[in-house]
């Protein structure tokens, strides 16, 4: 016969009941906090994960407000230079402008002046026309005047006095030039001087009257009116 092994000769030990269950619920315990560990761990491995996408698009977001700014930054400055430009340009229309108004009014002005003196220059040559057809029209009585002052001047010349009738003669083709010259002056706006024509017997001794004068002495020379512009009798002055 066989002798039995040792081991299977030793008795189990005896545990209690209340120890066991006392085992096993701090084994259960144990298990349940491995569990709560674990998932503690998983929790703040996941919050570690979104803290990371939060600070990466923290980062993100942070890079585009940059360039946000940069961007509204550079459009601002781009703004207000051309707000700039055009102020300064709406300023140079208001100076062009103004200038343009006061040379407008300046000229403005001239033409209404021109206009004024162009007018008041018609005017003038209208009346001095008229006065010219009216004198024209009277000169017949003019050379009547003249004859009389050559028949007037004649009585004392000698039958054989040449120079003497040559010179009342000249007198009087002297005097009805001067009429029509001062006739026609009236066309004239710059007539204030009209010259004369003269009677010039002898280049050494010059003009030289002969006999008595034509007119009374209240005529002026050329029988016109220098102050006034006007044939004898003056219809200003009266002379």
């Amino acid at each position: 016969m066989s002798t039995p092994s040792p081991q299977s000769t030793l008795a189990p030990i005896a545990v209690p009941m209340g120890f066991a269950t006392q085992l096993k619920a701090v084994k259960d315990e144990q298990r349940e906090q491995g569990e709560q560990a674990d998932n503690i761990v998983a929790a703040i491995k996941a919050l570690q994960d979104i803290q990371r996408e939060q600070a990466d698009r923290i980062a993100t977001l942070q890079l585009e407000n940059s360039y946000l700014r940069a961007g509204q930054d550079m459009q601002l400055n781009a703004t207000q230079n051309i707000v700039r430009e055009q102020d300064n340009r709406i300023a140079a229309l208001e100076l062009e402008n103004n200038n343009l108004r006061a040379d407008q009014e300046a000229h403005n002005q001239t033409v209404l002046a021109r206009i004024e003196a162009l007018e008041q220059h018609i005017e003038h040559q209208n009346v001095r026309r008229k006065e010219a057809v009216a004198t024209l029209l009277n000169i017949r009585t003019m050379h009547q005047d003249a004859a009389n002052a050559f028949e007037i001047r004649a009585r004392d010349i000698q039958p054989d006095d040449l120079e003497g009738i040559l010179c009342v003669h000249g007198t009087s083709i002297v005097t009805v030039l001067n009429h029509h010259q001062r006739a026609l002056a009236h066309l004239s706006a710059n007539s204030m001087s009209v010259p004369t024509a003269n009677f010039v017997h002898g280049a050494a001794r010059g003009v030289q009257r002969v006999g008595p004068p034509a007119y009374a002495r209240g005529y002026q020379a050329g029988y016109y009116c220098q102050a006034h512009s006007q044939l004898f009798p003056c219809r200003v002055c009266g002379q």
